[in-house]
């Protein structure tokens, strides 16, 4: 009898592809193929990425899905079947990896409309498809670059409307409603109002971004930086801004007077900047009460991430020397009362012990059950099923026993891992980025409530 073959259909559409390049039309001759030559494809087998380019793995859920599938044991498909090479990746490198990856697992990738014949030459053959389909792609990209940077100079749109504007025949027009609150931002900044402050204005009024977000305080910092308000296009950040075809929203003075207070603001704040710090002991664990944001360093104080943009409302500003000591304390109490569940000392011998003892009296009793055959008071049949039954008893006591041993072994590691704990987050000499690996080993988060002066902590072991 002949062994059945097990495929997988792999389906990918650029946004610039055809009607012939459709998922549809790929599917249709992909099964057509499969029918012909044998091969069963099941529908979980049909993976397919929509409007995604084929240059890197990274950016293709479904392929990535098809890979992990294809590492299965055993194999679910004998063959990964494609339209064209391009689709399964125009990169060379990436996709001589994959397919080496699949070869491994004796997976063969098929271009069904691009027929290679066995042997050196077929390989050779396949490796100059591949090669050109990524000249296509690289030539495709350069070509794509230039059409905009020719309508770029000729101050054309070459993005989506900014907020604000509007496009309609393929330039931007202004959005009354959207420019009056430009105008405002604009205007309210120029008299000395943050980005934040702006921000959280915008958000009482009921204002949202073009994607339906509250403001935050870069989107208004954006918004003050980007010069297509006073009609230009700036296509490229290092060459320059060119005067585009669309109405301004605001003036050229409105403009040069928030572009003054921006960099009166900067030259203000930049001694209390938010540093790049190597360590910090509380990275990622702290929460805001309020709004669940992490809070982040910036100086010598924790504040709330969402806060400092404008979207939550309640300042959790704490010293971060604070924070940490107050941490310290916490854990350490938690550990000395067994607060979070790990004890000093094991607790699960006597439970071993009662498992151990039940496991003896079962193996007594199998003794019973054989003399009482061997005594004929049991038929053969008695035997058998009183033996059965009490091996089943005496194989699920082992399952609970072997799970008492483990939960002891893990409590016993857990005191030699949290011991010293306070010890270690006190000594200066370890970086606060060890400590902060140590503390999100077992804090899942730390909700600090400033209005109660309290902090809650959630664990995982």
């Amino acid at each position: 009898m002949k062994e059945k073959k097990y495929a997988a259909a792999y389906i990918r559409v650029s946004t610039d592809d055809q009607i012939e390049y459709s998922p549809d039309s790929q599917m249709k001759c992909i099964a057509e193929f499969a029918q012909k030559n044998g091969y069963i494809l099941p529908e979980e087998f049909v993976f397919q990425d929509d409007g995604i380019s084929g240059r890197s793995a990274k950016k293709r859920p479904a392929f990535n899905r098809m890979i992990a599938e294809s590492k299965r044991k055993p194999t679910p498909f004998d063959a990964v079947l494609v339209w064209k090479f391009s689709r399964f990746a125009r990169n060379q490198e990436e996709s001589i990896f994959y397919k080496s990856m699949l070869k491994k697992n004796k997976i063969e990738v098929i271009s069904i409309s691009e027929p290679v014949t066995d042997g050196p030459f077929g390989g050779l053959i396949e490796r100059i498809i591949e090669w050109s389909d990524e000249y296509y792609s690289i030539r495709l990209s350069g070509e794509v670059k230039r059409g905009m940077n020719e309508k770029a100079s000729r101050g054309e749109a070459v993005t989506i409307a900014p907020y604000g504007y509007k496009m309609a025949d393929k330039k931007y027009v202004a959005d009354e409603k959207e420019a009056e609150i430009v105008r405002y931002i604009f205007s309210e900044f120029a008299n000395g109002a943050s980005y934040r402050d702006i921000a959280m204005r915008l958000n009482a009024m009921g204002a949202k971004t073009h994607r339906l977000n509250p403001f935050e305080g870069r989107t208004v910092e954006y918004i003050i930086n980007n010069p297509v308000y006073i009609g230009k296009i700036r296509w490229s950040l290092n060459g320059g801004d060119v005067c585009g075809i669309h109405t301004p929203i605001v003036s050229a003075e409105q403009w040069e007077r928030a572009q003054s207070e921006a960099l009166r603001k900067k030259n203000m704040y930049k001694p209390c900047a938010k540093k790049s710090v190597n360590g910090n002991v509380l990275q990622g664990i702290m929460r805001c009460s309020s709004c669940g944001g992490t809070l982040i360093k910036t100086g010598e104080y924790l504040q709330c991430g969402k806060y400092t943009k404008g979207v939550c409302k309640v300042s959790h500003s704490i010293p971060y020397k604070t924070a940490v000591q107050a941490v310290i304390e916490h854990i350490g109490a938690e550990f000395e009362t067994g607060g979070f569940g790990i004890k000093k000392r094991r607790t699960d011998e006597n439970e071993e012990k009662y498992f151990a003892d039940l496991i003896k009296k079962e193996q007594k009793k199998l003794d019973l059950v054989k003399k009482a055959y061997e005594n004929e008071i049991d038929t053969l049949e008695e035997y058998k099923q009183n033996k059965a039954r009490i091996l089943k008893t005496v194989e699920s006591l082992k399952i609970k026993l072997d799970g008492a041993e483990k939960r002891g072994k893990n409590t016993e590691n857990a005191n030699k891992k949290y011991e010293n704990l306070t010890a270690v987050m006190c000594d200066e000499k370890i970086p606060d980025d060890v400590k902060n690996k140590i503390l999100r080993s077992f804090v899942d988060k730390i909700v600090y409530d400033k209005h109660e002066k309290s902090f809650d902590f959630y664990y995982y072991f």
